[in-house]
């Protein structure tokens, strides 16, 4: 069981500040606003992909009847910003073998820019977290044949890097603005979008073994996707997730008393009958 549960921790741990996945898997989730911070977690049985993503919101400055020549100087100003953030991630992973962090690009089917932390191992995952084998989940039990596992943790965006985001992105617009002569009611306008963003943390993986109420498969992929505004984070900052766990001793302990009670019955059936003849 400890075993069990330090995977689930595995599954579960939170980035510290946001987050990513392979491009093609990131690209293949569903039902995300376009319009959300999101850190994406793609899990297998060999990686652990994080990727980070940031909204452009490309057809906002298009209502706005702002030029392509402008929406890629917001483009190329955002993503000077993110890299500062990338920068950070590739720092802690250089002395680590087995993970890296690529370069930030922009991800067409989600409109945003972003980059990925992979992790090609669990020593990687583990060193990078510092996690030992020794960790503790706190958990809630319940069920007995099957148990189901409940455990609430921190959403990965708190309400302060909230709105510490919302605060790059009006940094980005009023030197995008200045450097491009943006008119000011279209800057207000922009800032009043991205002011309304909302921060999504979206669980990928190949098993349907973790659950939430936000569940959803498709394709062979499992999704587990939450999303808060600010206000949400501000008023609750946790979500829950859990695991169900068959409890094999159980069951084969049922599947012997079974037969035994076959076999007793039987054993009856067949007595009574020879007494019978």
């Amino acid at each position: 069981m400890k075993k069990v549960f330090l995977l689930f921790l595995l599954l579960l741990l939170p980035v510290s500040c946001l987050g990513v996945t392979s491009k093609e898997q990131c690209e293949a989730a569903q039902n995300i606003d376009t319009n959300s911070t999101q850190l994406v977690r793609f899990s297998t049985n060999d990686t652990m992909t994080f990727i980070f993503l940031f909204p452009v919101n490309s057809e906002e400055f298009e209502n706005v009847e702002l030029s392509d020549v402008s929406l890629e100087g917001f483009k190329f100003y955002l993503k000077n910003y993110i890299s500062l953030l990338q920068k950070e991630y590739q720092a802690k992973v250089e002395d680590i073998e087995n993970a890296e962090v690529s370069k930030v690009e922009y991800f067409i089917d989600r409109d945003a820019l972003g980059f990925q932390l992979k992790f090609n191992t669990l020593e990687a995952y583990q060193e990078y977290f510092e996690i030992d084998g020794d960790s503790n989940v706190d958990y809630k039990a319940s069920g007995f044949f099957v148990k189901k596992y409940t455990y609430e943790t921190a959403f990965p965006f708190s309400a302060a890097s909230a709105a510490s985001i919302k605060n790059l992105y009006n940094t980005c617009l009023n030197v995008w603005g200045t450097t491009f002569e943006i008119d000011i009611q279209k800057q207000a306008y922009l800032k009043d979008i991205f002011e309304d963003m909302t921060f999504t943390y979206q669980l990928i993986s190949t098993s349907k073994t973790l659950r939430s109420e936000n569940f959803e498969s498709e394709g062979g992929l499992f999704y587990n996707t939450f999303t808060k505004s600010q206000a949400e984070l501000e008023e609750n900052p946790n979500i829950s997730l859990y695991l169900f766990y068959i409890s094999r001793g159980w069951w084969y302990l049922l599947a012997l008393v079974v037969t035994l009670i076959c076999v007793l019955v039987a054993f009856l059936i067949l007595k009574k009958k020879r007494k019978k003849a």
